[in-house]
């Protein structure tokens, strides 16, 4: 059954979301008109690729410093379409929730159920956030599913009724046990949209590997170097490698459908917010909480050591009226103990209720 209201409609005219908007529209004509004076003259972006753009608007109307981090997608002609911007402005509200989020991780390294955690949170109405660690690596495992997602999403929207051809299943992609949830049946044929559901749902390997042989790696590269993400296969003797930083990039975009078209975009989400993974982000907040998410778990074994437990739980948590990103990813020796961690740090993002 779809689920109504993953991305919240707007309220009356003279909102608080409205006067915030004012605000940022403003702020945003004095930067631009900061960097127009800064880069006169010089020669615009090369038109393919993604552009950062970093600039300080000093002592605008409130008073204080404003940094801004800008990623844009591709030039289309004359535009140069926005993905999304960071404000760096202090507030206090985050500053405590980034402090009882890192009491977690103190305590939970402190018995030895955790080696390393990184956390990404963003309030997605109000525009703030922080990150813990979020530069560090890890193996990304089933998260990498994601961006073959997004890919096929925007496929679609060029090519119309692509999700609906039937793709054949057969033995060469066969990965994984007949008897897990959303398992394939050899020799029969799905469509590009029920691999989809199968491969967000139940992280089924076997969709992916359909998926990705038919597509190709073009358009997931693509993906990957418009949101100014390395691309994690550049070795294949070398694991491929992700932050939560960047990670969090891939579900911003589609929050915001500045990547996908809406309908694409809720599309996916809907796909999302069925996932099948209860230890993790859903045990750390209220039961029946709608999250559009994606998790993934790797056993890391060094030869002569015991093995070490990758798992991450990112997405979007609906709290009525305050949605928020939180993306948290974890090694330690216990999944279990890695699940609880993460839900803990979820209930300290929901209670915070920014």
């Amino acid at each position: 059954m779809p689920v109504k209201g993953l991305r919240p409609a707007s309220s009356s005219m003279w909102s608080s979301g409205a006067v915030l908007a004012g605000v940022l529209f403003g702020v945003g004509l004095t930067i631009g008109w900061v960097r127009h004076v800064e880069n006169s003259g010089a020669p615009a972006a090369p038109p393919d690729g993604a552009s950062r753009v970093r600039t300080a608007a000093a002592q605008i109307a409130t008073g204080l410093p404003v940094a801004v981090t800008q990623i844009r997608s591709s030039r289309t002609g004359l535009s140069h379409p926005l993905l999304f911007c960071d404000d760096a402005a202090a507030d206090n509200r985050v500053d405590a929730l980034h402090d009882a989020a890192n009491g977690v991780l103190v305590a939970a390294r402190a018995t030895g159920a955790l080696q390393h955690a990184s956390i990404v949170y963003r309030a997605l109405e109000a525009g703030r956030g922080f990150e813990i660690d979020g530069q560090r690596h890890y193996h990304p495992a089933s998260l990498l599913k994601l961006p073959l997602a997004i890919a096929w999403m925007r496929h679609a929207e060029s090519n119309p009724g692509v999700l609906a051809r039937k793709l054949p299943y057969n033995n060469q992609t066969l990965r994984e046990s007949a008897d897990t949830p959303g398992a394939l049946v050899s020799g029969e044929s799905y469509s590009a949209r029920e691999l989809l559901e199968r491969m967000i749902r139940w992280s089924r390997n076997d969709a992916k590997a359909i998926l990705a042989q038919e597509l190709g790696e073009g358009p997931v590269k693509e993906v990957y170097a418009q949101l100014e993400i390395a691309w994690p296969f550049g070795s294949p003797n070398v694991d491929p490698e992700l932050s939560a930083h960047e990670y969090s990039r891939l579900f911003r975009v589609i929050y915001d459908a500045s990547m996908l078209h809406p309908t694409a975009a809720d599309e996916l989400l809907q796909m999302l917010a069925r996932t099948e993974y209860e230890p993790a982000l859903r045990a750390g907040v209220p039961s029946g909480t709608q999250i559009a998410h994606k998790w993934g778990h790797r056993l890391l074994k060094e030869p002569g050591q015991q093995g070490v437990h990758q798992l991450h739980d990112c997405g979007i948590v609906y709290q009525p009226g305050r949605p928020f990103l939180l993306c948290v990813m974890t090694s330690g020796r216990d999944e279990l103990s890695l699940a609880k961690v993460i839900a803990d740090v979820a209930r300290k993002a929901w209670d915070a209720g920014l």
